[in-house]
């Protein structure tokens, strides 16, 4: 369990779509997995989960919806230098142990109206490893579990630029940066 995690490196996670579940990401029970400076942006999940209640008897988080990053008991996450925005919802974490660290978190409220709560940037359970993050949207802490002290709740915009780097001050060594290309395009 958790022996050789799955790493995903500077990828782009943008634009997908789910009807049950995480929009980009599903760890699955007993699955890890490794985001370093990767970029989730405009990702839907949950459009479908009356559907497929309805079909198969299936159903989670109804309330709230999950996150872009979906991430069920019993797995772990480990994220550093990544960004969340503009998804139905940021990120879902009903595993242990899971790390996030100089992340950014913001406005992750696309809504359709499908769902009886609204959307939040963090749904985490054991937010123990959740450190020097930056989190602002309408519901920033679903659970009231993020240490206020190690993480900015309630922050101002970033200022993102058209690739998503935070032009605010103070913000160098945190989110995603896109990787200068060396194929010509």
């Amino acid at each position: 369990l958790h022996d050789q995690p799955v790493q995903f490196t500077s990828c782009v996670f943008r634009n997908n779509r789910c009807p049950a579940t995480g929009s980009a990401v599903d760890l699955l029970e007993g699955s890890s997995a490794i985001f370093e400076n990767c970029l989730f942006v405009n990702n839907i999940g949950n459009y479908g989960m009356d559907r497929i209640q309805r079909k198969y008897g299936l159903s989670y988080n109804a309330q709230h919806g999950s996150g872009a990053l979906t991430v069920f008991p019993n797995s772990r996450a480990e994220v550093t230098r990544c960004t969340f925005s503009g998804n139905w919802n940021g990120v879902d974490d009903h595993g242990r142990d899971s790390v996030y660290r100089s992340t950014i978190f913001w406005k992750n409220d696309a809504a359709d109206g499908s769902r009886s709560g609204a959307p939040y940037e963090i749904d985490i359970i054991d937010a123990s490893g959740l450190r020097d993050c930056w989190i602002g949207g309408g519901v920033s802490d679903l659970r009231g579990t993020i240490d206020r002290s190690q993480n900015r709740v309630a922050a101002p915009d970033p200022e993102f630029d058209d690739e998503f780097r935070p032009q605010r001050q103070g913000l160098d060594g945190l989110g995603y940066r896109p990787q200068s290309r060396t194929d010509g395009r």
